[in-house]
């Protein structure tokens, strides 16, 4: 786990990630579009980890336009285009790494992740998914979706 140097390929590539994932990682349109039919009603407050510049968020707020987001990245550059994309939503964002950041206790709904966890070891999320579990509400669900895993792959895209 390299989280430097995969900041590094996000950071270069936040102009034209938008269109690549829509238009050329198999799964994820369609993916970004079904993940907020997963999301209850009952809906109020949201932790998406590795938000990146917002792609499920695009999709949801369509639905929960007053959701209270707490968006984790690691790439500021991805975090800026979130809040340009989406100026007046109720979004804290933090430019972080979601192993490290604290992610509170029994403060969120909902928590998320797209297209995130499969850049990491097996090992290095036993812990992490601790973390999430703590950060959800009793009755909270965290949804994870991952499209296409061969797209980014780990160690092809940061050693």
């Amino acid at each position: 786990m390299k989280l430097e140097k995969m900041n590094e390929f996000f950071a270069a590539r936040v102009n034209v990630y938008d269109e690549h994932m829509l238009n050329n990682v198999e799964g994820c349109k369609l993916g970004y579009k079904r993940m907020k039919d997963l999301i209850p009603q009952n809906t109020n407050s949201l932790l998406d980890l590795g938000c990146g510049t917002g792609l499920e968020l695009d999709e949801i707020f369509k639905v929960f336009p007053n959701l209270q987001v707490t968006g984790i990245d690691l790439t500021q550059a991805m975090l800026n285009m979130l809040k340009q994309k989406h100026p007046n939503r109720n979004m804290h964002l933090i430019n972080a790494s979601y192993f490290e950041c604290d992610l509170g206790i029994k403060k969120y709904d909902i928590a998320i992740s797209f297209q995130t966890m499969h850049h990491f070891e097996y090992s290095s999320k036993i812990e992490l998914y601790l973390k999430i579990f703590d950060s959800i509400k009793d009755g909270g669900q965290y949804i994870y979706c991952c499209a296409n895993k061969q797209e980014f792959d780990r160690e092809e895209a940061y050693d």
